[in-house]
Parts: C-alpha cells; structure tokens; sequence
C-alpha cells in the first residue's frame, strides 16, 4: 500500500456549545399562534389557553414546544405573552434568551439573561447561563467577571470550574483550563463533559492520561457512546490500532447506526493493511449513511487495491454525484479508468497475437 492512499481523514465532530453567531434584526410583525397545528401536544396546550387564557405558565409550556419544534416566531409571541404577567420569571427569561439564541439574535438573547440577572442576582443557574453565553460570543473578561460573582456565592460551585475551565480552554490557556477541570471533577465527579474535555486536552497534548480521562467519563454514564468512541479516536491517533478497532466495534454493537465508528474502523483496518476488513466497515458505513462520501471514496480506494476496479468506478462516480467539485474523487476516477482501459487494451493486444 502506497503512502498516496494512507491519507485518512478521520472524522471526529466534538459536540460543543462553541460557535458563530450571526446578528439579525427579527421581522416587523410576528406571525399569531395556529389555532391547530400537527403536532397534538401543542393542540392540547392551545385548548388549557382557550379555556384559561389568564394562565401565563400556559403561554411559557406552550414557547417551549414551539422552541422545540423551532417554530421561533411562535415561541417567541408566547413566552413574551408571559413575562408581560411575570417580567421577572427566570424560566421564562432563560427560555426567551434561548430562542433568540437559536434564532441569530444573539445580542438580545444576551440581554435576556443579563435581565434575568439583574432580576436574580444570586441564583447560580442564572449566572452560570449568563456565563455561558458570554463563552459563547467570546466575551471571556465579562464571563470571568460572571464567574467571580458565582465563587462568591459558592466557592466550590463544581459547574463554575467546568464553565471557567472552558474559558481557559477558549482562550488556548490549556493547563489553567485543565486545572480547572479538575477542580470541577474532584468537586463533583458525575460531569461527565468535565472529564471529556480533560481526556480531550490531555489527548492533544499525547499525554496517555487522556485514556484514564475517557473511562471516567464512561463509568459516569455506560450509555454515552460518543465517549468510548472518543477513546477509540484518540488510541488511533496514537497508533494503537488494534486497541482503537476493539473500541470503535463496542461503539457500534451498542448502536448499529454510529456510522463515524465504521469508518474510522475501516480507515484504521486500511492502515494495518487488512483490506478485506477495512473494506466490510466501508460497506457498512455507505450502507447506514448513502450520503457518506468519503466512506464511498475509501470503499472504492480499497476496492482498487483488492483488483476490484468496477466497484472502485462505481463508488468514485458516486463521490463526484455528492460533491461534483470533490477533486480527490474525479482524480481516483480517471486513474482507475485509464487503467482499466489499458488492461483491456493489454488484453486484446494478447488475444490477437
């Protein structure tokens, strides 16, 4: 096997709260509630309204189904119909910063929990939210500054650790961020992101404990697969192959439809050589994910190495049906095409003779 082809790209998505947002100027109008909707749930709610429409905890349960269902204009007429009754509620400030959160305006969902705050200056959940959200538009002084106010109120406050370690970790200040982490494990050991983002900044450091780190996170919750499989990554990386495969096959027996761990699997068979293996795990990735194009593009690799080059013309042309500016894939498909090509050329020549 060449060097050409060991150019794994191994898919690893961390589930985190870090991202862009985009500020936008909400419409002029908003658009009324349904009378009834398809979901029944949001029906139900919509009678208990018509029959006690002085309720304002109705209108918040209701938000929160629209929230769910993202039907952010609903959402948002309904929970402002609550706090009109109860403009100091922290729920339903909370739930109204989360819906403009989600719906790019995030300078008012800011607004939303520095009221909620300002009205409930003590209360931890609050803080650690507008926290938070201060991590998230990278506001690191001002959610410092939040941090402060929560270790005055409980200075072993474990979620305070996990949330300044976080900052830490945002800022690229790696050690505090993991000392913070710590702090916020010894206080309280069932975070399980706690010890997810330690066993992470250890693994980028090729530090070993990253390992001890995961099974921690995995005695926490047995059923959180994404932190076996983060194991199983970080043992690729470092080269345990053999190791990496017995974690990414625990991953997929305790679900079937993991399809990240199947092709990591496949790159890591791919990688020792073993291609009959590393081809199955492709198979089965195509087969959980038909829009999987680098699965499709490693199955066909493999099968152009096993001499199979119909399968490796079919899975090429389905890369460049994806993406049709996959370069990687038209390049694999015209070489395997010039090669067949060739051979049959060759084939014909010996026959004539």
């Amino acid at each position: 096997m060449t060097d050409s082809y060991i150019k794994p790209l191994l898919f690893f998505v961390l589930f985190t709260s870090f991202f862009c947002c985009k500020q936008q100027e909400p419409p002029a109008e908003v658009a009324p509630a349904p009378a009834a909707t398809n979901y029944p749930e949001i029906d139900n709610i919509s009678s208990k309204i018509d029959a006690t429409p002085e309720n304002h905890g109705l209108y918040a349960a209701r938000a929160e189904k629209f929230y769910e269902i993202e039907a952010y204009d609903q959402a948002l007429e309904d929970v402002q119909r609550a706090l009109k009754k109860d403009s100091t509620n922290a729920r339903y400030l909370h739930l109204l910063s989360d819906i403009y959160l989600d719906y790019a305006r995030s300078q008012k969902a800011l607004k939303a929990m520095e009221l909620a705050a300002r009205y409930h200056p003590k209360r931890i959940p609050t803080l650690l939210k507008l926290g938070e959200l201060q991590l998230i538009l990278k506001q690191h002084g001002k959610s410092f500054e939040t941090l402060d106010r929560i270790m005055k109120i409980d200075p072993l406050n474990a979620e305070g650790f996990y949330l300044a370690g976080r900052v830490f970790r945002d800022r690229g200040e790696i050690d505090k961020a993991i000392a913070s982490m710590q702090k916020a494990v010894d206080n309280e050991p069932d975070i399980l992101d706690a010890w997810l983002e330690l066993g992470d900044m250890y693994a980028e450091k090729e530090n070993p404990k990253a390992v001890r780190y995961y099974d921690a996170a995995i005695r926490v919750d047995t059923n959180y697969n994404f932190a076996r499989f983060r194991k199983a990554f970080y043992l690729h990386q470092i080269g345990e192959l053999d190791e990496a495969i017995a974690q990414y096959r625990q991953v997929t027996i305790k679900d079937y439809n993991f399809v990240d761990a199947y092709y990591n699997s496949g790159l890591a068979y791919f990688e020792k050589g073993t291609l009959k293996e590393a081809y199955e795990q492709f198979n089965i990735a195509c087969q959980v994910d038909p829009d999987f194009l680098m699965a499709f593009f490693y199955r066909g690799t493999v099968a152009e190495q096993m001499g199979d080059q119909k399968k490796a013309i079919a899975d090429f042309t389905t890369t460049v049906s994806l993406d049709p500016g996959f370069t990687r894939g038209h390049e694999a498909l015209k070489r395997v095409k010039k090669e067949t090509a060739l051979s049959e050329n060759a084939s014909q020549n010996s026959s004539e003779k």
